[in-house]
């Protein structure tokens, strides 16, 4: 779905791998997919509000999801940063993607 730009079914997929990722660990979360409420909740309202998928970075509490066009990343962004706000504060942000790709050197 990645390398056919399928963002929606990419958001799906990244979402329930995700999900699995967090119910291998969940003997170290309480047995909860998400390192906290806050976190699965708020990946829930992004998908509510129109994201593909949401996703816990490796122990959370950051959680992220991908969009198509600045559009929509900032009207996600200002529900992001008062759900945040309203559940003891934080940091919401936005960027657009680095499409440079990985670069190596040999020495």
């Amino acid at each position: 779905s990645f390398v056919e730009k399928d963002l929606v079914a990419f958001g799906k997929a990244l979402t329930k791998f995700n999900g699995r990722l967090g119910g291998f660990w969940s003997d170290f979360q309480e047995d909860a997919i998400y390192c906290d409420p806050i976190v699965e909740n708020g990946i829930k309202l992004m998908i509510n509000n129109g994201a593909p998928g949401g996703c816990q970075t490796c122990w959370g509490p950051t959680f992220y999801t991908i969009v198509d066009g600045e559009s929509k990343a900032k009207s996600l962004h200002k529900i992001m940063k008062q759900y945040i706000f309203d559940t003891g504060g934080g940091e919401s942000f936005y960027t657009k993607p680095n499409n440079i790709g990985a670069t190596f050197s040999v020495t």
